[in-house]
Formats: C-alpha cells, structure tokens, sequence
C-alpha cells in the first residue's frame, strides 16, 4: 500500500502503490502522486490504496470530491458528533468505486474540516479526524515518529527502512496553500 501523514501544519504522502497482479506476485509504483489540490486550492484530497493517478486531476474527480466533501460536512453536522458517519447515497458510492477503488482510503481536508473516508459495504463511510492522522502501511509508524518530535522532512528516510512499502520519495504540502474556506 502505502503512506500518507497528516499534521497540523502539513499533508505529506510517499510514491508507493504496491499492487498484487497475481497471486503471490507484488508490482510497485515509486512514481505516483498521492496529493490532489483543488484549482481553486479551497480542498485537497489525498489518497492511500489503489488508484489511477493519472484521473485524479480531472474537472470530473474533483467535482466528485467537492459533492462528496460538501455531503460529508452536512452528514457530520447532522450526526450531532458522532465519531463515524455512513453516507449511503447511491451516486457518492459509485462515485467513489469509480474513482477510488474499494480498498483505499481518501483523505479529505480544507481550512476548518478533515475527513478519512473508506469503503464499507453498501456505504461510504466518514470520520471526522483530529490534527494528526496516518494511512497505509506506514501510517501508524510516521505518526508514531511525527509525536515523536522527529521533523516531517526527515520520517521518509527512517520510514523506508521500516516499512518496505513506503518509499523514501516524498511529497509535502503545508496546508496553509489553502486560500479560501469551504463554505456549505
């Protein structure tokens, strides 16, 4: 799989997607970009699993993930704090086998709101997430190294020799190029 960090400040991923092509036979990808920027930078979105990174840019996803992230804020506002919410709504599911596949994890983030979302079932389901998250394989272990006082800039290095799936290829965002809030 993969690694993707979220921090307070930042949103960093490595370039690994290891895919299983067939039984007892791996295939990894040092070359994808996990972390999808909104033209108008009012969201990211950035993604641990499976996907074509080649789609994730275009007009069509994004428009995907704005419906998406805009149900997300309403469902979470309804839910009265609850820790998971399902969005069961047939065109979001589609959507989001479409674009993501079934086995990832997207995270979605603005100025005022974060969200993992994941594949369950008949549902799409939504945490609201705090200031520090991991996803993927070397999930826990970056956030365990970020509490850990260790500078986000340098968990790649470390991480690979960990986590052979995380690559020490890396991207950092600092989530302060979020220009605008995103208003429901």
């Amino acid at each position: 799989m993969s690694t993707v960090l979220l921090t307070p400040t930042h949103i960093a991923s490595d370039h690994t997607v290891v895919e299983q092509v067939i039984p007892h036979r791996t295939y990894a990808d040092r070359n994808h970009n996990k972390i999808f920027i909104d033209p108008k930078r009012r969201f990211l979105f950035a993604l641990a699993g499976n996907f074509d990174p080649a789609v994730m840019s275009s007009p069509e996803v994004m428009d995907f993930v704005e419906a998406l992230l805009l149900k997300c804020i309403k469902m979470r506002a309804l839910d009265n704090g609850r820790k998971y919410s399902l969005i069961k709504d047939e065109d979001i599911l589609n959507g989001f086998l479409e674009y993501f596949k079934k086995d990832g994890d997207v995270f979605l983030v603005t100025n005022q709101h974060r969200y993992i979302i994941l594949k369950m079932d008949d549902a799409v389901a939504v945490q609201n997430i705090g200031d520090c998250y991991g996803s993927g394989t070397g999930g826990l272990v970056a956030v365990g190294m970020f509490r850990g006082g260790m500078p986000i800039e340098d968990i790649w290095v470390h991480l690979n020799r960990l986590v052979d799936t995380s690559s020490v290829e890396h991207t950092i965002i600092p989530l302060s190029i979020l220009t605008e809030d995103f208003v429901v």
